[in-house]
């Protein structure tokens, strides 16, 4: 079970890029879309050679990884996506959910 996550709190979001036989790339391209709680969406894009300081990359090729450090100011559910482009054109998402830090 995930611990808590609660409003206030800065959270890391990670993406790992893999090929259809499993090895972990680089992408030629990255977008990541976000979704907060009653504000509606919100876009960071990344793509190589402009780093906007949001998105951040660390490794390259099979040790790429990816992540974004977002701040959970509201509660509620918290949707992302992250997709590729280039040679490697994927898409995943997920969700999660943040409790009131207040009482």
């Amino acid at each position: 079970m995930q611990s808590p996550i609660y409003t206030n709190t800065t959270v890391k979001i990670y993406a790992k890029i893999k090929d259809e036989d499993g090895n972990q790339i680089d992408p030629d391209g990255i977008d990541f879309f976000i979704t907060q709680p009653g504000i509606g969406a919100t876009t960071i894009q990344y793509s190589y050679g402009n780093v906007d300081g949001t998105v951040q990359k660390t490794g390259s090729g099979s040790t790429a990884e990816y992540f974004v450090e977002w701040l959970t100011d509201d509660p509620g559910r918290y949707k992302y996506t992250w997709e590729t482009t280039g040679t490697v054109q994927t898409a995943y998402k997920r969700f999660f959910e943040v409790e009131n830090s207040r009482w």
